[in-house]
């Protein structure tokens, strides 16, 4: 019985922590970096029937300012969200992904759109059968070269001993 009431006290206790974080996100959350100096950030969140949509707005400790403003929209088995980072140098970075569920499978497309207008694809299956979970995935966008015009760096191997 002791033990009951114990796993109850616990499982209220973290709802209502979860609640007061939730609170202090949804109206500005303010932090320090590692050198000390303020960091503001202000999210609102709103949802109207089955979009919602999120900003927020990060002030560094140098006054420049991070963005980001996203949308999520549910439709039957199909969930879409899209997503806009302005960093404090002014570039943006364009997300955009669909998740669609049919059955025991789920299908993940992503497209990210960088600074430069480089976009980089990602499809991703999943399929479950009983206890076995089958992923597969395939991306495109990126040269060999990477982003720099540079070849990769060879991998690293430990040390023979």
């Amino acid at each position: 019985m002791k033990r009951a009431i114990t796993i109850v006290a616990v499982l209220m206790l973290s709802g209502v922590l979860s609640t007061l974080r939730a609170e202090s996100q949804a109206q500005g959350d303010d932090s320090k970096d590692e050198s000390g100096k303020q960091v503001q950030k202000t999210v609102t969140v709103k949802k109207d029937g089955n979009t919602v949509t999120r900003d927020a707005t990060t002030t560094l400790p140098n006054g420049k300012t991070v963005t980001r403003h996203g949308t999520a929209t549910k439709d039957g088995d199909t969930m879409h969200r899209e997503s806009t980072t302005t960093g404090p140098n002014g570039k943006t970075i364009q997300k955009d992904v669909t998740v669609k569920k049919d059955g025991n499978t789920v299908t993940r497309d992503a497209t990210t759109t960088g600074p430069n207008g480089r976009k980089v694809t990602r499809h991703t299956t999943t399929t479950r059968d009983g206890e076995t979970v089958k992923s597969k995935s395939a991306h495109s966008g990126q040269d060999r070269k990477g982003a720099k015009g540079r070849k990769p760096a060879r991998p690293r191997h430990a040390p023979r001993q």
